[in-house]
């Protein structure tokens, strides 16, 4: 998922950017203080996702996002906003205030997005919960496969799902995400 956040407060941007890494699984994101000149931006990448600051939508922006036929294309848009006079548009799916709490923002941001899950251990197969434990424990692709009945190529198959989901991909980061999520004891680690 490819997604740009257009801010000039870099708090704002950081803090946005962890909110949507909680919403979707390994998305590609695109920072702008605003400061740039959005034509550019906007032209040179094909979003699925704009978070752009409410007062950052004037005349001339609008006629940019209106030019890139958003509804057409299926690009969504949220306005994010503060304390300011909301600018609405016709274009615009979600307005979020940035002083709402965490769960409010997440919930919000991926009601946008119903059928992606967030990452978590639900959206794994049980066959990769159990591909996560033997690679935890330290076996390579061709043990894993030989203790799992499975060939070795079915066994990277997995570890690459595994990888896209969870957006992890080292073997001690998925030892370390078996451990948090109790799929193996510690003391299993060999």
């Amino acid at each position: 998922m490819q997604i740009i956040i257009i801010h000039e407060s870099y708090i704002v941007r950081k803090g946005l950017k962890l909110l949507i890494e909680e919403c979707f699984s390994s998305p590609n994101i695109t920072e702008a203080s605003g400061n740039e000149d959005l034509k550019d931006v906007f032209e040179s990448n094909n979003f699925d996702l704009i978070f752009i600051k409410n007062s950052l939508l004037s005349e001339n922006n609008n006629l940019i996002i209106g030019k890139l036929s958003i509804k057409k294309q299926g690009i969504k848009l949220i306005s994010i906003f503060e304390n300011e006079h909301i600018l609405k548009n016709d274009f615009i799916d979600l307005f979020l205030n940035i002083n709402e709490e965490k769960h409010e923002l997440i919930s919000k941001i991926s009601a946008l997005y119903p059928k992606n899950k967030s990452k978590n251990k639900s959206t794994l197969s049980k066959r990769e919960v159990a591909i996560i434990e033997q690679v935890a424990k330290g076996l390579t692709n061709n043990e894993i496969a030989e203790k799992l009945f499975l060939s070795p190529h079915t066994v990277v198959t997995h570890r690459k799902n595994i990888s896209k989901k969870l957006g992890i991909k080292s073997v001690s980061g998925i030892t370390i995400y078996a451990i948090l999520n109790n799929i193996i004891n510690p003391n299993e680690i060999n």
